[in-house]
């Protein structure tokens, strides 16, 4: 069985994609994450580690991505099966679905014009818009108290909630499509 997250010297850049080493963040970085493993990556601030999490989760080749994400500029990247590097447009659809993705800030890119069940199964319905809402309704409660927060919170609104809750918030709607693979970067942040 192939690793969920395969990586042989793999570099990390920002800037112009022509591999310019002034940009590099990370450099030769090779590892294999099996399916059930769990990766806990440590290191200085500014070592890398956030730039090697959004690179993983693909968000910088999602159409509509920042040019300032950071991108695989040398050696091989694969999660759950996408080759980063040379991802099809197809790959590029799936990505969101199998790749899971908790950002420090996520919590504050919540829409305060859907309440908390429907940020969180909104990964589901931007997608589906005819999904069994029961399911999702249901998904969504068993999510909150995954959490540890109350179902209370489903028909409050994210500006109703603390910072940490709506960490939380957005860790479930993370997990709402059942990734394959799961990158919390500073998974305490803004929990405690």
């Amino acid at each position: 069985m192939a690793p969920v997250i395969s990586a042989l010297d793999c570099s990390i850049s920002y800037g112009p994609r022509i591999g310019n080493a002034d940009a590099r963040v990370l450099s030769g970085v090779t590892l294999n994450v099996d399916a059930g493993e769990i990766l806990g990556v440590v290191g200085a601030t500014g070592s890398g580690k956030s730039s090697f999490g959004q690179v993983l989760s693909g968000r910088g080749l999602l159409r509509g991505a920042p040019r300032d994400m950071p991108w695989v500029s040398g050696g091989e990247l694969q999660i759950a099966g996408i080759d980063l590097n040379d991802a099809s447009k197809a790959d590029l659809q799936r990505l969101p679905l199998v790749v899971g993705y908790l950002a420090p800030d996520s919590g504050e890119r919540l829409r305060n014009d859907l309440t908390v069940g429907e940020n969180i199964v909104d990964p589901i319905l931007s997608r589906d818009s005819e999904f069994d809402r029961k399911v999702l309704g249901k998904a969504a409660a068993t999510l909150l108290d995954a959490v540890d927060l109350g179902i209370g919170l489903l028909n409050k609104f994210p500006f109703e909630c603390s910072r940490g809750q709506r960490q939380r918030i957005a860790f479930a709607q993370a997990l709402i499509v059942e990734p394959e693979v799961l990158i919390v970067d500073e998974p305490a942040q803004g929990c405690l």
